[in-house]
């Protein structure tokens, strides 16, 4: 409880405060049977109030895709979760942020 600051601050909700959400162009992606936390406890929630502070959202939720979908590591597949995400990525990146 000392350093409860520190905590505040490691916890994404943090960062959807009007201030620092509109400085940031977000891209938020969950599984969607993520069996360690439900997608409605934890990664709409945190779309919704990054939406609700003015930030620019954009959401990736995967079919199917469990808690650590990321070790699913064949971007070159399209079926594969990292190769869903690899694409939505991409055309985030390109459409708003000016990556090319």
């Amino acid at each position: 409880m000392a350093a409860r600051r520190r905590y505040y601050e490691a916890s994404p909700v943090f960062y959807a405060s009007e201030q620092a959400a509109r400085q940031v162009r977000w891209l938020v992606a969950w599984g969607m049977e993520d069996e360690n936390t439900p997608p409605a406890d934890q990664s709409q929630r945190f779309a919704h109030l990054l939406t609700l502070a003015g930030a620019l959202v954009r959401v990736v939720p995967l079919a199917g895709a469990p808690h650590y979908w990321y070790m699913d590591a064949d971007v070159e597949d399209p079926r594969s979760f990292s190769g869903q995400m690899a694409r939505r990525l991409l055309d985030f990146l390109v459409t708003w942020c000016g990556w090319r």
